[in-house]
């Protein structure tokens, strides 16, 4: 399990997050989610939370949406770093 806040990850810590899009390093993705959020509002695209929460769709940009990074634990899914090719780091 990671840190909660993104700037207390190591400096060469990457996130790569195939649903968003977004590979970056760790310390930028807060500020690479609300802005694919905010791209997903202002096209109209609403995103469905889970059926444990009713199932409500929800515009991309609302608080729900933006504020899921602080909510949830972090968790490694790969054993070993990604290939360089994978993903261009911004």
């Amino acid at each position: 399990m990671f840190p909660d806040n993104f700037n207390d990850w190591n400096d060469q810590a990457v996130i790569i997050d195939p649903w968003a899009g977004i590979c970056a390093p760790a310390r930028h993705y807060p500020e690479l989610w609300h802005m694919k959020v905010d791209t997903m509002a202002a096209v109209g695209i609403e995103l469905r939370t889970p059926s444990h929460e009713e199932g409500n769709w929800l515009k991309a940009d609302v608080p729900y949406w933006k504020n899921m990074l602080e909510k949830n634990k972090k968790y490694v899914t790969a054993k070993r770093p990604p290939l360089p090719s994978w993903c261009r780091l911004v």
